[in-house]
């Protein structure tokens, strides 16, 4: 009783890791100004995502600019000029009235997106299941466009889609057997212009799965791709890079073309396996490397300890190349893969669309 007593302290006391309480939800908007107040000298703790994630704090008392929300609004983007990121609701003491205003960087034109392999369970039902996987998707409400990987069927997205939320719809790709490929966007950002394709002739288990689509904020089409490289067959992993590269190629929109690549990108040697070389091959897409490579702190994306590297990843090709742009590996706890959570970390990515 001691030990569990003391657990609960060390917790409390750890950057204030309290979940909102749904009664305590606040009306704010966004672009609304919110005074913040901290409930220990340490300040108010500031999260990289809408769960616990501290990366710092902020002074008590401080007035920040509301940028985004959770579909709850217990978690709050806010920004003040020198630092950003997510904080809960409990530590906004009041809403200052009268103060709506565009956010310091209006988030109309920016796409934010996420590739994931959710690891079907096809090949041994007790590994994942769906309501785990369901369960981290909820954690990132601010994307509004997935590609997925590894979908057993359609029960199980349609149990994705609803995690995402009631704005969502999804499309189950048509090859892999219980081991597909599925695009999810929100219907309220994102218009579906046609249908979404199974292309076929990459030479691959699971043919591409391709949307055309426009942002409804400022018009914008693109292409967006979701694949699954095969993982040990060489041959045929490479003939699927020189098919995504040379499709990229041939388009007149904006390309992106997100998934688990296979591509081993070693995150000490800095170099990939042969698919990862076509598939940069004569700078026809770009790939859109995670931060942590900069300061060499990434993750693999994988928690096979035999796959210390990258295999999922964003590119971009065409147009899309010269638009603003970054990505991010997800954290997450290898250790919860033995407990019917997926074995990949999600990659998401953010582009200012122009």
């Amino acid at each position: 009783m001691k030990r569990l007593l003391g657990i609960v302290i060390l917790i409390v006391a750890w950057g204030g890791f309290i979940f909102a309480d749904p009664s305590l939800a606040l009306d704010v908007e966004v672009g609304q100004q919110v005074q913040l107040k901290a409930t220990n000298p340490q300040g108010v703790p500031l999260h990289e995502n809408p769960f616990p994630s501290l990366k710092g704090r902020l002074p008590d008392g401080v007035t920040a600019t509301v940028t985004a929300t959770d579909r709850e609004k217990h978690w709050l983007k806010v920004q003040i000029p020198s630092q950003q990121g997510w904080i809960i609701e409990k530590y906004v003491a009041q809403v200052l009235e009268d103060s709506v205003n565009p956010p310091p960087n209006p988030p109309i034109n920016r796409l934010q997106l996420a590739t994931y392999n959710v690891e079907s369970p096809n090949f041994n039902p007790r590994d994942t299941t769906p309501d785990k996987v369901a369960e981290e998707i909820t954690k990132h409400p601010e994307v509004i466009l997935w590609g997925l990987e590894e979908v057993m069927d359609q029960d199980d997205l349609e149990q994705f889609t609803q995690a995402m939320g009631s704005k969502f719809t999804s499309v189950l790709g048509e090859t892999g057997g219980q081991d597909r490929l599925a695009i999810a966007y929100d219907q309220s950002q994102l218009e579906l212009v046609g249908s979404i394709n199974n292309l076929s002739g990459s030479g691959g288990s699971r043919n591409p799965l391709v949307g055309k689509f426009k942002l409804l904020a400022n018009g914008t089409e693109f292409l967006f791709m979701v694949n699954h490289f095969n993982r040990r067959e060489e041959e045929r992993r490479n003939q699927q890079a020189d098919f995504v590269r040379n499709w990229s190629n041939q388009q007149s929109l904006p390309t992106i073309i997100v998934g688990d690549f296979n591509f081993d990108f070693d995150l000490n040697k800095r170099r990939g396996n042969t698919a990862f070389n076509k598939l940069n091959q004569d700078n026809i897409l770009k790939w859109i490397q995670p931060d942590c490579l900069a300061s060499n702190n990434c993750l693999s994306t994988q928690c096979n300890p035999n796959f210390n590297s990258i295999l999922d990843a964003v590119f971009v090709g065409g147009t899309a190349k010269n638009w603003s742009a970054s990505s991010s590996i997800v954290p997450f706890d290898c250790s919860k893969d033995a407990t019917g959570f997926p074995d990949h970390r999600i990659v998401k990515a953010e582009l200012k669309v122009s």
